[in-house]
């Protein structure tokens, strides 16, 4: 299984990840496919945030980070968000989403400018990576989801420790 930057010839098989992983969770499918278009065309969207895993020659796995704000008063820094992460129901279980994920905050860690990832999921997951209630930095989510579920990555928890406040998305968020 090759773990590598995702180009645009990858954009229709992404799609159709995507949709399926969706379409088969608990939560059934809820545009995450649209979602990853919109990100795509952002002005800030950054390529080297997105990662795939193939496995003989077919996509299996997706992740993507885009840019988000957490806004305390006067102040907005610029943060992470993971959304949305996918892995084919045939191939879950098998550690790629963990994999996937991984890469991802290698990505953030990499890049230097950015103190956190956030996340909407679930925190079994999403804790044995590092993630933390966000609430745990007095930070919110722009929507009413339950404490647990809402999570940070302290990239710089320095920055995170003196700030709060609540995430904003990018517009890609929008429907």
């Amino acid at each position: 299984m090759e773990l590598m930057n995702a180009r645009g010839e990858h954009y229709g098989a992404i799609d159709q990840l995507v949709r399926q992983a969706f379409s088969l969770s608990h939560y059934g499918y809820q545009g995450e496919a649209e979602l990853v278009k919109r990100i795509r065309v952002l002005a800030d969207f950054d390529p080297m945030g997105e990662w795939i895993v193939s496995h003989e020659g077919q996509i299996i796995a997706h992740g993507l980070l885009s840019p988000c704000k957490l806004v305390a008063a006067e102040q907005r820094i610029v943060g992470l968000v993971l959304a949305p992460l996918a892995v084919l129901p045939g191939f879950q279980g098998q550690g790629l989403g963990t994999r996937l994920a991984n890469k991802l905050i290698e990505q953030a860690a990499i890049a230097q400018q950015y103190p956190f990832i956030s996340v909407l999921g679930q925190p079994s997951f999403y804790q044995r990576l590092g993630f933390v209630p966000a609430s745990h930095y007095n930070i919110q989510a722009p929507f009413d989801v339950p404490e647990d579920y809402y999570l940070i990555y302290p990239l710089h928890s320095e920055v995170l420790a003196t700030q709060g406040g609540v995430i904003h998305y990018s517009s890609a968020f929008n429907l």
